[in-house]
């Protein structure tokens, strides 16, 4: 059985045979592909039809780099061909060269920089996008899930930004008609989209493999309402007294608060690392790992 081009079920299809194909690529002593890789030395990112080869340079034990990035990808044209895929080396030509700089479905994937961006003109488009939000408070609900659709694509480039999706997504669940109203705090998140649109394009996309607990790097948080907040950072600090008009609020707000400045503090030596923090408030914690709350107070810090 195959797919029909323009077929409802084709897209199906072609997600089955992608990932199948990404199956064999990992495994060993298939019949018809005599090219092998070292184990964990390569492996594939997978979109419908479109396919992404990730390949390492390995150093051997008498200091020489091996690049397996040819050999990966003649393993891909063998495993194409053992199944009797067909597939158009005349483009695979031109975009399938290994490289350290990539493009993959509209993302330049670097991996000197250790970043995903988007291109120039992908950031002039979004750019003029949001500037012609700008001022709408009430907005047709298909328009506003194309933006929705658009920043999330987007976010790949800058994975938290995702947090600034919760308040416009809350809209298109609040809204039922044609039209929505947008609310103070979706306005706040498109004017953040604004605000970091260029600045937090390819932030923080290559991270490191393994968490961290705190203690590792010595991150200590803590806040109250009554003596105020103090965080510790190795041989670093900081600590002092909560202003008369922010000490009133939640407890829950005022931790989230002391990881606002942490993150403000010290996030250049924290940028690319897995940590994990423990905090005593359920509230911030739950926050923190959900990416959004059902508390605007929380949403705003």
């Amino acid at each position: 059985c195959k797919p029909t081009f323009g077929a409802k079920s084709s897209v199906w299809w072609f997600h089955f045979f992608s990932r199948a194909v990404k199956w064999l690529f990992t495994q060993r002593g298939l019949p018809g592909v005599p090219t092998e890789l070292p184990e964990g030395v390569a492996d594939q990112c997978v979109y419908v039809d479109d396919a992404l080869v990730i390949c390492g340079v390995v150093v051997d034990a008498d200091g020489n780099e091996i690049d397996y990035g040819p050999l990966a990808r003649q393993r891909l044209i063998e495993i194409y061909a053992a199944a009797g895929i067909k597939i158009n080396l005349k483009k695979l030509d031109l975009e399938g060269k290994p490289e350290a700089v990539k493009e993959f479905l509209g993302v330049t994937v670097d991996s000197i920089r250790r970043e995903a961006r988007l291109g120039e003109d992908r950031v002039e488009q979004g750019m003029k996008l949001l500037n012609e939000w700008k001022g709408r408070n009430v907005v047709p609900r298909k328009d506003l899930e194309r933006l929705v659709g658009w920043l999330n694509w987007a976010a790949m480039c800058c994975a938290p930004a995702r947090i600034f999706l919760r308040r416009l997504y809350n809209e298109l669940a609040r809204g039922r008609g044609r039209w929505i109203k947008l609310g103070r705090g979706a306005q706040a998140d498109l004017a953040w989209w604004r605000r970091f649109w260029r600045r937090a394009n390819g932030l923080a996309f290559f991270s490191d493999s393994e968490w961290r607990a705190a203690d590792d790097c010595a991150l200590y948080t803590d806040a109250s309402t009554s003596t105020g907040y103090g965080a510790v950072f190795g041989d670093e600090y900081f600590a002092g007294t909560w202003p008369v008009d922010v000490s009133d609020m939640d407890i829950n707000v005022l931790e989230m608060l002391v990881f606002l400045l942490v993150a403000w503090v010290w996030g250049p030596k924290l940028a690319h690392r897995r940590t994990v923090v423990h905090a005593d408030n359920t509230s911030a914690v739950a926050a923190l790992n959900m990416r959004t709350s059902k508390d605007p107070a929380l949403m705003v810090v």
